[in-house]
């Protein structure tokens, strides 16, 4: 018995990508086709657009799975804002 799992983007805006060179975009775009859903949190992006998104996905889900280096940043808010929501956090660097 298998599960049902989609691959499911949270992107922070639309226009994430508007400073990336054309190999990244080709990368990025190339993922995006792959996706069974994509969700775009802003339509532009914003001080807070990345905040936004990772408070979404975080209010969304059941675990998170992170590769958490440093002991600042984006990644390491939101862990811990996993964490009070209660989330198993699960860092694949340890």
């Amino acid at each position: 018995m298998g599960y049902d799992v989609k691959l499911v983007f949270a992107l922070p805006c639309r226009n994430q990508d508007e400073h990336w060179n054309t190999e990244e975009k080709k990368l990025y775009y190339g993922l995006l086709d792959e996706a069974d859903e994509i969700v775009y949190i802003l339509e532009t992006n914003t001080d807070n657009s990345i905040k936004m998104r990772n408070q979404y996905m975080v209010d969304r889900s059941l675990y998170c799975i992170c590769a958490q280096i440093y002991s600042t940043g984006e990644t390491t808010q939101t862990v811990k804002y996993a964490r009070q929501n209660s989330l198993k956090v699960i860092n694949i660097t340890k």
